[in-house]
């Protein structure tokens, strides 16, 4: 049996403006619409021996990840979600999944696990070495994808090796170290794609890094757990998760145990870090001029607007929430505000007391339930309704209203439309000082 694992981490510093904190280098877009994470999720989805997809990432990223992921599930493949208070890198994650599909699936069960933020230009090329990484770990063997190199990479990880037979992890290379291994021919570029069965990892763990195993065991029985049909979702425990260790899997545990395998993969491959790549990248929200062997260097403008406590670091226009998402249309630093929110079927804006600011809401599509003040009353398309300070307002709906067509789609629009949005609000908010 076997899991993909998705590693969705990141702060969003490198591809800034692309990328902010909560909207970290897997949510990028590329030309074809799908963004870096929903192409992970495809690429692990297809074998008929997929268990469930369990994916690792930060909780306040968890909608916006549960979003995409509903958009590509066409087969109604389980999920498991663990969410972490903050990162702690690569060897935490892996034993947290460790034990997790152990505990769900057996320990014979195999990871193919993927870090959500590197890009494969052609993906049906991937899934023949897939193949084969997945099946040493049935022999007991750890595996690590290796990619040919194609130039010199000074900030990506390497791996030494011989034959089949990985020798070491190399990363953080000056640029005349990176020449020297490229021309060597006995490096491959480090994929961040590793394969092994949960019961061999852990083993190697308890040898090489006990203090992780121990501490990610400790904090996984302290997390609070919840299950659905075809859901799982392990929230964990934020004070219990400062006790473990921040250490890479390469060095961990890879890199120190006899006898891990390396599958060759000649793809074009990119961890879209590099100043090459950001020209191919487009953000709505932000222009960046910049010579491209500086590019890198953004991350310190990143890091001001933190020290100065700019939302920008933080925020992109778009925040997904668990009643849709609200996008920023503008006016973040002034009086008046505009946002478009989408409001997903069967939910609701929380009822809200306005006591400083006057709203003027805008029925772009669909319809809402509107409770304001004591009463109720529906706002259709190209409706409007005025909110005014020191009065409640709620919008949205709990329950099934008479569908409604789009006469472009013919896709029910509100309660049974669970593919369509129940409604799309304008919303104009001044602010009184």
């Amino acid at each position: 049996m076997l899991t993909p694992t998705i590693l969705r981490g990141g702060s969003g510093s490198r591809r800034c403006p692309v990328t902010r904190e909560l909207h970290p280098k897997p949510s990028i877009r590329r030309a074809d619409g799908q963004c870096l994470l929903g192409k992970v999720f495809l690429r692990g989805a297809p074998p008929p021996s997929v268990a469930e997809i369990l994916t690792i990432t930060n909780r306040e990223l968890f909608f916006e990840t549960d979003d995409d992921f509903r958009e590509l599930n066409t087969t109604r493949l389980a999920t498991t979600f663990v969410l972490e208070p903050f990162g702690r890198n690569t060897a935490a994650n892996i034993a947290t999944a460790a034990f997790s599909v152990a505990k769900a699936h057996g320990e014979e069960t195999i990871l193919l696990v993927f870090v959500a933020d590197h890009l494969i230009a052609d993906e049906a090329v991937f899934s023949a070495p897939a193949v084969h990484v997945t099946v040493l770990p049935q022999q007991g063997k750890l595996v690590a994808c290796g990619i040919q190199p194609t130039s010199t990479k000074a900030g990506y990880g390497y791996i030494e090796f011989n034959g089949n037979q990985v020798l070491r992890f190399v990363e953080k290379l000056t640029l005349a170290k990176a020449q020297e291994y490229f021309n060597s021919g006995h490096f491959f570029w480090s994929s961040g794609t590793f394969c092994p069965s949960a019961d061999r990892i852990r083993k190697a763990m308890a040898l090489d890094c006990p203090d992780v195993l121990q501490a990610v065991h400790a904090f996984l029985e302290k997390s609070r757990k919840a299950n659905g049909k075809g859901f799982s979702q392990i929230e964990l425990d934020a004070v219990a998760f400062t006790t473990v260790p921040d250490n890479s899997i390469d060095y961990a545990a890879m890199g120190k145990t006899p006898g891990v395998a390396v599958v060759p993969c000649n793809i074009v491959w990119s961890d879209i870090d590099s100043g090459n790549t950001r020209g191919d990248l487009v953000d709505p929200d932000a222009i960046l001029v910049v010579d491209k062997a500086s590019a890198q260097d953004v991350k310190h403008i990143y890091a001001k607007l933190k020290a100065l406590g700019h939302a920008e670091h933080n925020l992109h226009r778009t925040v997904h929430l668990p009643l849709g998402h609200v996008h920023l249309e503008g006016g973040r630093h002034g009086i008046l505000k505009i946002k478009r929110i989408e409001v997903k079927p069967g939910t609701r804006l929380g009822l809200q007391m306005r006591h400083h600011r006057r709203e003027h809401c805008i029925v772009v599509y669909g319809m809402a339930k509107v409770t304001y003040g004591e009463g109720e009353f529906y706002v259709s398309t190209n409706e409007s309704t005025y909110i005014q300070a020191d009065h409640k307002a709620q919008t949205g709906e709990s329950e099934p209203v008479e569908p409604c067509h789009d006469r472009s789609t013919k896709w029910p629009v509100f309660g049974c439309g669970r593919h369509r949005p129940f409604a799309k609000l304008l919303r104009t908010r001044r602010v009184d000082r």
